[in-house]
């Protein structure tokens, strides 16, 4: 991991997985990970754009753009990631998937408490769509907020409605 220039903004990030890298819970990348980070992460506005260099895992090629902007009010933390021109691309190179999509998260419970973060709880909302070389999409699309509770491992409620055609 490199990061340059140390002390001022904006920063950029690569990590370098070169070649090949396995971590220590077994996934296989390789290539590397641009980040451009335009200041400290805790100021709201801040940006951080994420590119791919030759980067794959599993053999799979990721390729595309995704920002992440801080949303943050004194109310509470928030974040909103955009994944734009996204395609995933299968080992050979015959089959690929076009992404892209929004994610809204809203901290909803715990901002009072800053160093106890078993209390704090999320508020999910976005969409994403998935496209096929045959053109055909797959769309899921958050109408009911999700709740995830820093205490569990899965959202809590909430509901996404996923639209499109079977992807054979």
């Amino acid at each position: 991991v490199t990061v340059t220039p140390q002390a001022t903004f904006p920063k950029t990030i690569v990590i370098d997985f070169g070649t090949g890298c396995t971590s220590i819970d077994g996934v296989l990348r390789k290539g590397k990970i641009n980040i451009v980070l335009s200041d400290s992460v805790r100021k709201p506005g801040t940006t951080a754009v994420m590119t791919y260099d030759g980067y794959h895992v599993y053999g799979f090629k990721v390729e595309g753009t995704i920002t992440w902007t801080n949303t943050s009010t004194p109310n509470g933390v928030s974040w909103t990631r955009v994944i734009s021109n996204g395609k995933v691309t299968a080992p050979g190179g015959n089959y690929y998937w076009l992404h892209e999509g929004t994610k809204n998260v809203t901290q909803t419970a715990g901002a009072n408490t800053p160093f106890n973060l078993l209390d704090d709880v999320y508020s999910i909302t976005g969409n994403h769509t998935v496209t096929n070389p045959a053109g055909k999409s797959r769309s899921a699309t958050v109408t009911e907020a999700l709740e995830k509770k820093v205490i569990c491992h899965h959202v809590s409620k909430g509901k996404i409605k996923l639209e499109g055609p079977n992807h054979y």
